[in-house]
């Protein structure tokens, strides 16, 4: 087994740009397994959301030692980027990649200050037809400004484009993913969003949200990765009981009220604030339909502040709302009380809407607070919560951090990255800047699947003692020495071997097989381009064009797979070569990347094949 034949860097690019050229011509782009699939994704009936009670060891679990926030270079060095020093994006293979949030304020003039960043940065106003004034007036929030920032502190040389969004309707946000994939050619995104997670306990039909992801993703092959959400400090998801009977259900036992000092068993402190306060609760209406519950907020002192149940125009669904206004902040209690139904055994959820700090403005045990959409699984989507820094050097989930189980058992979200940031001495907290570091450091490595590389590079060692299992999701925190130096050992060389040709009726028949890791549901192709065996050049036919081949391929495996690969060119195509030595070039390309990154799809090994037509 021999590696590629040594072809000069101009030819190099050269064949980059035919393979690239043909991912905008009708047979590369338009491949009908590609239809087929999108076609099946849409009728595929997605199981419903159910979200399985927290087990007694979980409930029972201590919590994980406090979390702090680090500065960004910190964390770089903790996670295994520091070695790498500021040419990361230089010397590693990597393409532009798209932030999607809900506004950019302040991000005019820190580029104004760098321009060296300006150069690298293209701004995507949210409705430019209406003139919307770029960068200013229309971004009010700056929370998008900080994900630029994080991103850019990962990715100091990579470029980067900005797409606005309202964040009126959650399924619209997709819209710069599908745009920008096809416009921009960018391939690997992040999304910061508030997506809503109340009232979602068990879903009979498939959200809208979810629907789009699993539809947009597939159509455009786009990585996204997504901020799990910050509501598990004020989340609380439990079996229904009532153990002292005055029809008021248990929101804990009456040993772990004990346990809370000032709390009971009937309810959860909670503090309102001036304004209106919501607060949702649902159950598991679909197992329960004859249960019914109104959701109670009252004074500590026992008087009623506001009432709100489930119409009889909402059933079957099982979300009930209560709003409460306000002048003043005070402490109160939220109670369910049972309306009808068994006294026990229904799965329960409550959720105060709202940041809520670190002290805790719920007494809440924060379980099971994990967003519907992470329960569909979803090849192109990577779920990122977030972590801290503990004061003995260690990893700690952040107490807002999302978390949740699945049905079938799985944990969510899929990987947690560092949420709890300082920057320029500002600090940030949430999995919004989670994920954009994350997807900052796998950006660097397309060309494969995404979510297939960071299941191969995350673990658990970095995690201090006491952080129970289901606390440190479902993959653990990424090794960034892993994703950038070691990777070609971790997924193994892509292969090409076995390599024969035979003349079969008029064409040239190429046969040979190509192995290579972390492709799931990825199309892509094996390709050859016929080059001259003694300039090196490559061939042309009678009209000209580049004598090459291909042959689509796809799994729905994450781990290495060999391709068997049946290449055809015709023996008319060869008239002019007969009798001189050909090589063959073996390559390969993503048919959604038009213009793929240098090296991303590269094939490391190859026999040096040659023959006479």
């Amino acid at each position: 087994m021999g590696h590629l034949p040594k072809i000069s860097v101009a030819l190099f690019a050269a064949v980059g740009g035919i393979l690239g050229l043909m991912g905008a011509g009708a047979g590369w782009a338009q491949s009908t397994n590609y239809q087929t699939r999108f076609s099946e994704e849409l009728r595929r009936k997605v199981p419903p959301i159910s979200m399985p009670a927290p087990s007694k060891a979980e409930l029972d679990a201590g919590h994980a030692p406090k979390a702090l926030a680090m500065e960004i270079e910190e964390a770089k060095k903790m996670l295994g980027l520091e070695a790498l020093g500021p040419n990361i994006a230089a010397r590693i293979p990597g393409g532009k990649l798209g932030i999607v949030d809900m506004g950019f304020r302040g991000i005019k003039e820190w580029l104004a200050a760098h321009p060296e960043e300006a150069k690298l940065v293209t701004y995507h106003a949210l409705d430019p037809s209406k003139g919307e004034p770029e960068l200013t007036d229309a971004n009010t929030v700056d929370h998008g400004y900080w994900v630029y920032r994080v991103t850019r502190a990962v990715l100091p040389g990579v470029p980067i484009h900005l797409y606005a969004t309202s964040g009126d309707d959650v399924a619209s946000a997709l819209e710069p993913v599908v745009d920008g994939s096809a416009r921009d050619g960018v391939v690997v995104f992040n999304m910061s969003l508030g997506l809503s997670s109340e009232c979602q306990l068990d879903e009979e039909k498939e959200d809208e949200f979810s629907k789009d992801l699993r539809l947009a993703l597939v159509q455009r092959e786009a990585f996204l990765f997504i901020s799990a959400g910050n509501s598990r400090a004020n989340t609380h998801t439990w079996v229904s009981a009532d153990s002292n009977g005055n029809g008021y259900v248990d929101f804990r036992s009456a040993t772990e009220a004990a346990r809370h000092a000032g709390s009971d068993m009937d309810g959860a402190r909670v503090t309102v604030t001036p304004g209106n306060n919501r607060f949702y609760f649902s159950w598991d209406a679909r197992r329960h339909p004859q249960d019914d519950y109104a959701l109670e907020l009252v004074a500590r002192d026992g008087k009623p502040l506001a009432t709100a149940r489930r119409e009889a125009k909402d059933a079957p669904g099982a979300c009930v709302i209560l709003d409460y206004q306000t002048d003043e902040e005070s402490p109160a209690t939220l109670r369910v009380k049972r309306l009808a139904g068994d006294a026990s055994g229904t799965l329960m959820r409550v959720t105060v809407d709202g940041y809520v700090d670190s002290a805790g403005r719920a007494d809440f045990n924060g379980l099971q607070t994990a967003l519907a959409y992470e329960f569909r699984e979803n090849p192109f989507v990577i779920f990122v919560g977030a972590f801290g820094k503990t004061a003995g050097g260690k990893f700690a989930p952040s107490y807002f951090s999302d978390i949740g189980r699945t049905e079938d058992g799985r944990l969510v979200p899929d990987v947690m990255g560092p949420g709890q940031l300082l920057i320029d001495g500002h600090e940030e907290n949430g999995t919004s800047f989670a994920s954009p570091f994350l997807t900052a450091l796998y950006a660097t490595r397309v060309g494969y699947n995404l979510k297939n590389l960071v299941e191969r590079t995350a673990g658990f060692e970095r995690f201090a003692a006491g952080v129970a299992a289901f606390e440190r999701g479902r993959l653990g925190i990424p090794d960034a020495q892993k994703v950038t130096q070691e990777l070609a050992a971790i997924t193994g060389p892509t292969k090409v071997e076995n390599v024969s040709h035979k003349v079969e009726g008029s064409d040239l028949v190429l046969r040979y097989s190509i192995s290579r890791c972390c492709m799931q549901s990825l199309v892509w192709y094996a390709a050859v381009v016929l080059l001259d065996g003694a300039t090196h050049a490559p061939l042309k036919d009678a009209q000209g064009k580049t004598i090459l081949a291909y042959q689509e391929l796809r799994t729905e495996e994450s781990g290495r797979m060999s391709y068997p690969v049946e290449l055809h060119v015709p023996m008319s195509a060869l008239e002019a070569y007969k009798g001189k030595t050909i090589e063959v070039y073996f390559a390969a390309k993503v048919r959604a990347w038009q213009a793929p990154p240098p090296g991303s799809l590269k094939v490391d090994e190859a026999p040096v094949y040659r023959f006479t037509p």
